[in-house]
């Protein structure tokens, strides 16, 4: 016995036996307390601050027996500014438009959401990147899943990259529907993410979900259609050079989608069209197609026309095209991506806290090259390919913004000349 006598998290790890090892003990209320309190049904900060004022125990608190009874399923996710598409990296700037979904409300069941940041919300590379928990309870583990999912489907985060979308996945994913969720559930499962990946069955709902907007958006705004009648309109998802998909709305609440192949070889789908509402102020569509919800994050539309999107996670920029300007695009030609191999970037916003290297120094693949300070940690930035460095681009103390470039190569022609 320690004699400690207030709120504390004791942390164990469980083997697939249910054997318990034990990890720690902290004197302090952790993140996850929401997690206890919904399936428990009682106020761990209220039970601390009682403790603490010398009150003892609230009634509530108070039970025969070792265990506090409880019953129900909860779920609760962190949402950090961290971008695991690089690696978690932290990422900064303005929380607009941030928009935080509301609980549903359903009978017993709930989505709760703690957070310390507003839209206009500045985050800085001073601190913890953690924007908010959210948290799902529901009498079973399905339905809580599925209410956190929905919530995340209606949490509206831009201005930074954030993990929202990884933890859509997860929940998505059917090893962790099964249960199935080891400490190895991500080195398994999603070893390496790369954003969201609908199914061509989604991406055919989604095509005629973003026709739906798009038509109930030029109704709204009183422009005109793009195209008349029943004719069909072209849904690019990814923008001018994505992928394209015919989607014809009819008048007896239904639709029809194919999608466009070089071989002409494609299949239509109907599907049955139950509603489309906009919901300009939370930036959100809601879209019930064959008889199912979705929540459709729309965000900005651009001066081109493209419009981004969010379902499932899966962010993209879509364009609305009618047959014509389609055959016309297939002309144009995609943007030439920027050669910077050349280059060595910041994979953060921070500050340069010092170099390793001096201008006319030869380099290894891997060696360390400088330091960049964000979020309270140091990061070495390591050089992505043996050569010569030719110039520094910024000083030790600077204020660097991602992919801000920090240092260069010579290049590589210039060098086995020099040589």
């Amino acid at each position: 016995k320690v004699g400690y006598q207030s709120a504390g998290t004791v942390e164990w790890l469980v083997d697939e036996k249910q054997n318990f090892y034990f990890l720690e003990m902290n004197t302090r209320l952790q993140v996850e307390h929401p997690i206890t309190e919904a399936v428990t049904g009682v106020d761990l900060v209220k039970g601390m601050l009682w403790v603490g004022a010398k009150k003892g125990f609230p009634p509530e608190f108070q039970i025969e027996g070792d265990l506090m009874p409880f019953k129900g399923h909860a779920i609760e996710a962190r949402i950090y500014a961290e971008d695991p598409v690089r690696g978690y990296l932290p990422s900064t700037g303005p929380l607009a438009p941030y928009k935080e979904p509301a609980s549903p409300g359903v009978g017993e069941s709930y989505l709760r959401l703690d957070s310390g940041v507003a839209e206009g919300h500045v985050v800085s590379p001073f601190y913890d990147p953690m924007l908010s928990k959210i948290i799902s309870y529901a009498p079973t583990r399905d339905e809580a899943i599925d209410i956190l999912a929905d919530g995340l489907d209606r949490y509206v985060i831009e201005g930074v990259q954030h993990n929202a979308r990884l933890v859509n996945a997860v929940l998505r994913h059917p090893a962790f529907r099964a249960g199935e969720t080891p400490t190895s559930f991500l080195p398994t499962h999603i070893p390496k993410f790369e954003g969201v990946q609908l199914t061509s069955s989604q991406e055919e709902e989604l095509a005629v979900s973003i026709a739906l907007i798009s038509k109930a958006r030029q109704s709204v705004l009183e422009q005109p259609p793009v195209t008349s009648g029943d004719s069909p309109v072209i849904v690019r998802l990814g923008g001018m050079f994505g992928k394209a998909l015919s989607v014809s709305l009819h008048d007896d609440k239904r639709a029809s989608v194919s999608t466009i192949s070089v071989d002409g070889d494609s299949v239509t789908r109907d599907i049955a069209v139950d509603k489309c509402e906009l919901d300009p102020e939370n930036c959100l569509a809601h879209v019930a197609l064959d008889g199912t919800d979705r929540a459709i994050q729309v965000i900005k539309e651009g001066l081109d026309g493209e419009i981004k999107i969010q379902m499932y996670g899966a962010d993209m920029e879509c364009l609305v095209q009618s047959p014509r300007e389609y055959e016309l695009s297939l002309y144009m030609h995609e943007p030439e991506i920027e050669d910077t191999s050349d280059l060595v970037m910041s994979p953060m916003p921070g500050t340069l806290i010092s170099f390793s290297v001096a201008e006319g120094d030869h380099v290894e693949l891997g060696q360390e090259l400088c330091i960049v300070e964000a979020m309270k940690m140091q990061n070495i930035v390591r050089a992505p390919r043996e050569g010569f460095i030719s110039k520094l681009k910024v000083k030790e103390g600077e204020a660097l913004v991602t992919d801000q470039v920090l240092m260069e190569y010579v290049v590589e022609e210039a060098a086995d000349e020099a040589a």
